[in-house]
Formats: structure tokens, sequence, C-alpha cells
């Protein structure tokens, strides 16, 4: 109904152009960590014919709740740098979707997340890497990789269901490493017009210094043993030291020139590893 110019009520017919989206497929081809700029990058394959009315958005979950991250027209660029993003310190989980400018949610992706990697030195000098499983996505095997000097090079791999690796050669010095998530990519070749890694999504890096075993410092007592507290040190200079429980787990690590207090710790076995620009010592203490 309309009202005339005489102020009457009147009909008039009208034809409705409605484009119907739901069986677009969006696919978030790679979401990963971009080691060049540290931060995640998700790149999403654009499908074609698509009008200003229509919107992408980038979601991430925080404790549980889905937060924009970005929102852009879909004829725009369907690639994301996470400007706030830290995947040196966390995994996270995205999602992609597209939005009418009624409102209305035309496709809706599951989620995928991010891999973390993390690291630990074991008592004698292996070390121990560790990462969540990426999400979102079939994964075929996982490369770990590893630097010494300027470059990474492949340093062995795991299965998908794999996500720990025991480095049991690792090199003296600083040491780092990543991994990657190898799998089939869902989306065309228009895709790598944007550079993206193929088929690879990499995670964070993390590095440890990692003491030779020919580095052993001869020269350290600690005492007494066993002790309900506090040990003592006799060393040369000071010395970083960190302590580990019978599960391989560091419960305590700090900076010492005589005295290491471990009065808060439980009653038990603990190894503790003495390190400083000399080498390294290694001490099996029981606490009662």
């Amino acid at each position: 109904y309309y009202k005339n110019s005489l102020g009457c009520f009147n009909t008039k017919p009208f034809n409705v152009h409605y484009k119907d989206t739901n069986n677009v497929v969006v696919t978030p081809c790679y979401v990963y960590c971009d080691l060049d700029t540290g931060l995640n990058r998700v790149v999403i394959e654009t499908p074609n014919g698509f009008e200003n009315l229509y919107e992408w958005q980038l979601q991430e979950d925080v404790f549980g709740s889905w937060t924009t991250v970005s929102a852009r027209p879909a004829t725009d660029t369907s690639e994301w740098y996470h400007s706030g993003s830290n995947p040196f310190n966390k995994s996270y989980l995205y999602r992609v979707r597209l939005e009418d400018s009624c409102g209305v949610i035309r496709t809706q992706k599951t989620p995928i997340r991010t891999v973390l990697l993390q690291s630990s030195q074991g008592t004698s000098g292996e070390v121990n890497l560790n990462w969540n499983p990426y999400e979102g996505a079939d994964v075929w095997y996982y490369i770990i990789n590893r630097k010494q000097g300027q470059n990474f090079v492949l340093l062995d791999s795991v299965g998908a269901t794999t996500t720990t690796y025991i480095d049991n050669n690792a090199p003296s010095g600083n040491v780092s490493y990543y991994v990657t998530a190898v799998r089939q990519s869902p989306c065309g070749n228009n895709l790598f017009k944007s550079g993206a890694n193929t088929r690879r999504f990499s995670s964070n890096t993390v590095s440890e210094s990692v003491i030779g075993i020919g580095e052993v410092l001869t020269d350290v007592v600690v005492s007494p043993n066993p002790t309900s507290g506090i040990l003592n040190i006799v060393l040369t200079s000071l010395s970083e030291y960190e302590v580990f429980n019978i599960n391989g787990q560091r419960v305590a690590q700090g900076k010492t020139e005589g005295q290491i207090d471990i009065t808060n710790l439980p009653v038990g076995s603990y190894q503790i590893i003495i390190t400083n620009d000399d080498g390294r010592s290694t001490h099996t203490i029981q606490k009662i």
C-alpha cells in the first residue's frame, strides 16, 4: 500500500531480487603463525560473483565467546594478518563467516586452531618439544624444523596423532625450533597468488640454550643432602639453577651465588641443574 497525492491509499506491484548464498563454500585455507611478521595469518578462498552487500568476518574465540577481529566487504581481499595476535604465547581459535546486509549469517565454517609450540630442556641436555594439534582440518603429519646459525632445516617428521618430540642430539648453543602441520590444501590455484605457504601451517618458534655433554662443571659442591630446605652451593661464579621433580617438571629456577632455597617444595627427590658460562652441573637432592 502507498498514499497517492490525493491522500488516498492504493496498491502497486513490485519485484524483489534476492541473491541466495546458502550454497557458497567458504574455506579457510591457511591459518598459521607467519614467521616473518610474528602474527597469525588467515587466508580464505574468495568465491566469485560477490557484491558489496556481503561481508566477511574473522572471529576469535575469547574465553568461550566469539569476538570479531576484522570485517570487510566480500569483494575485498580474503587475507588477514591478526594485528593483535601473539602466537608465541597462546594457541588461537578462529572462524570465518559470511554475513549479508540484513545481518543474516550465510556461511559459517568449522573453527580452526593454530599450533602453539612449547619447549623445555631435559636433565641430560635433550630438548623436549610439545604442541597442541592443528584443529579444523585433517593433518597428514608434522614436520620438526631446527635452526642453528642462520637457517632452519628439516630435523624429523612424526605422525598426525603425535604432538611431542625429543631432540636427543641438540647441538650446543642457542637452538631454535618450529613445527609445521602438513595437509592437503582445500583451495584452488587462485589462492597461491596471495603467496601462502602451500599445505604447511607453521607454529611459533621456540629457543633453548643447550649445554653440550663435554661442558660439565666438575667443581660444584651442593650440600647438605638430604636437606629440609636450604642448599649451600660452592661454585666459582654467579650461576643459574633449575629444579625438576621426578616427573621432569620444572618447579623452581633462579640465580644463585651460594644458596638455593627449596623449603616450599614437597618432600621428595629432585634434580637440580646449575649452569654458568663455563658449563653445567646436575645434582640429585632428597628433600625431607
